[in-house]
């Protein structure tokens, strides 16, 4: 019982996670759902057609996808209006066993092909193939299966209303508040590791705050799945959820590596200017990094200059050293150090990269 409690306070409350979306979702699904059924009853529907409102808002509350709030309402409306048109003829092929296996050979092969044109043309064919299965199922007559369309228009327009307007879910929104947390925990991470190097954490404390960082980044590409997001949409332009994952994941690399080089000996006549650097370091980045998470949380677009400076200002503190003048040992460990810098500067680009995204906008 610890482990679990213990295992739901990481992945769901701490950090204060957007994660909760799902538990929001289940709970206006079924309110959808429910207020269809009640809807039908309202109107003295007989009782055999009643469960074809609950399927139309059933099917629109599963077919969530889309990178946009815009984008879920159109795949919504798609699902809503096809349906429609489709429950009729699928209700009258369904009497006949021969035109019913080719009618369902048709509808499998555009819901699996719409795969090819993107995840909005897949969720809105598989939603359409269900609802249709179910007609084909129960065949009936053409003026039943009708009935059954008016049925799956009115309990799609009902959950259409839960889910965009009385209770909406808004995707980038939610997941600028996850990367917003993502780059917190990292920028803590890249803190200690800088830090370390004065011996103010132990390997241990190192390893809590990476494995944080880890679970933060992984926790933000989990929301992203449960959001039916597509893995590729803007990365190219580096615009959208995607393009901010992937530069989380190269930061996450990034300080991961300078954590398993940044060794020194504390015998090496380089070490007293490098940890000067260090440190000042270590506060630097902490600024940009915080800067940046608020700016993904709805904040101004942040200078990622100070991490500039600090690397240029390590830089010019072992050169000035002169390091690669002090013999074959003391040159080894400068070029193990200048190899630590080029990292330091790849992710002081990433920080840079990530100043310019563009998430977009509440949606």
């Amino acid at each position: 019982m610890h482990y679990l409690i213990r295992g739901f306070y990481k992945k769901i409350i701490h950090p204060v996670d957007p994660a909760f979306f799902m538990t929001g979702y289940a709970l206006k699904s079924v309110l959808a759902c429910v207020a269809a059924l009640f809807a039908g009853m309202g109107l003295q529907v007989p009782n055999a057609l009643l469960q074809w409102g609950v399927f139309g808002a059933f099917i629109v509350m599963l077919s969530r996808a889309g990178d946009s709030y815009r984008e879920r309402q159109r795949v919504a409306l798609r699902v809503i209006f096809i349906s429609a048109l489709l429950v009729p003829l699928s209700t009258l092929v369904g009497n006949t066993d021969l035109l019913r296996e080719a009618y369902v050979f048709l509808l499998a092969f555009f819901a699996f092909f719409g795969a090819v044109l993107g995840l909005p043309a897949m969720i809105t064919g598989l939603g359409i193939l269900l609802l249709n299965l179910f007609a084909l199922g129960d065949p009936d007559t053409l003026s039943a299966g009708g009935d059954r369309a008016l049925l799956v228009m009115m309990g799609g327009v009902i959950a259409y209303g839960v889910n965009f307007f009385i209770l909406p879910v808004y995707p980038r929104r939610i997941l600028r508040k996850a990367g917003s947390s993502a780059l917190t925990d990292l920028g803590d991470y890249f803190r200690v590791v800088a830090e370390s190097i004065e011996e103010k954490h132990s390997l241990e404390a190192v390893d809590k705050f990476r494995d944080r960082a880890r679970k933060s980044v992984r926790r933000y590409r989990e929301i992203m799945e449960a959001m039916n997001m597509d893995p590729m949409a803007g990365l190219d332009r580096n615009e959208g959820p995607t393009a901010l994952y992937a530069i989380l994941v190269r930061m996450l690399t990034a300080v991961i590596n300078l954590n398993q080089n940044s060794r020194f000996d504390k015998a090496s006549p380089l070490y007293d200017g490098v940890r000067q650097a260090f440190s000042a370091l270590a506060v630097d980045a902490t600024v940009s990094f915080e800067r940046l998470a608020q700016n993904l949380s709805g904040g101004e677009t942040p200078d990622p200059a100070p991490m500039d400076r600090a690397v240029d200002e390590l830089e010019n503190r072992l050169l000035e050293l002169g390091a690669y003048k002090r013999g074959d040992a003391v040159r080894e460990e400068f070029l193990e150090i200048w190899g630590i810098i080029h990292a330091l500067r790849n992710l002081a680009q990433e920080l840079e990269t990530l100043g310019h995204l563009r998430i977009g906008g509440r949606a």
